[in-house]
């Protein structure tokens, strides 16, 4: 490869890590199959050529697993030299791996920031499942703002089966801690009597505590 020019090595690599299968990249005319362990040998051949792609992409490969073992702190170590060489989807990936890092040693809020990053999409692939998991594993620490996510969710039912018992036990812990969006979910629930025996002063409690409200 040492006759290649640093973009003719970038183009085979992602040639190897689309491949040829992969439908969404078929504009690309990639010729070869799959290969993640040759993807990241070229990436990191280009990355000594300072491709700040190549750099992106090992952050990607490292913090995925994909063609290496995976290593978070290695993730962050190529997705900061992909935002300091100014890849434009740098900022993010590198947000969500410093909070894949602290979520990993247990830290509420990087769990919680994590499993927003998880529901939205942000900085990575949108995944309801892990974006769940992280805001339980954070709102089984006393997260509240976790707790009323899970409420929101759960009540919402867009994105996993609407359950309004599932919404009242995590909105009523995030309450129990004064968080206004979880007293002003309940409120609603109560008001309208969903899934639940409407209780119109209840609901008023919970909509008056929210500070969202005026009668």
């Amino acid at each position: 490869n040492n006759s290649m020019k640093p973009q003719q090595i970038v183009d085979l690599a992602l040639d190897y890590f689309y491949g040829k299968e992969s439908d969404t990249y078929g504009l690309h005319g990639y010729q070869h199959s799959q290969d993640y362990t040759k993807a990241f040998e070229l990436f990191q051949e280009a990355a000594k050529k300072r491709k700040s792609v190549a750099y992106y992409y090992l952050g990607e490969m490292y913090r995925d697993g994909k063609g290496t073992e995976r290593d978070l702190e290695q993730a962050k170590k190529w997705f900061t030299r992909a935002y300091k060489s100014e890849h434009m989807m740098a900022s993010s990936a590198l947000n969500t791996v410093e909070h894949m890092i602290g979520a990993e040693k247990g830290e509420p809020e990087a769990m919680h920031k994590l499993a927003a990053e998880y529901q939205y999409g942000w900085g990575v692939s949108d995944d309801i499942e892990e974006a769940i998991r992280w805001y339980k594993a954070a709102a089984e620490k006393g997260h509240s703002e976790s707790q009323s996510s899970l409420g929101f969710i759960y009540r919402q039912g867009s994105t996993v089966s609407k359950d309004i018992s599932q919404a009242v036990y995590w909105y009523k812990l995030a309450a129990a801690q004064g968080n206004s969006s979880a007293l002003y979910g309940l409120g609603c629930i109560y008001l309208k009597g969903e899934g639940v025996e409407k209780d119109i002063d209840l609901a008023e409690k919970y909509l008056e505590s929210s500070g969202h409200y005026n009668r």
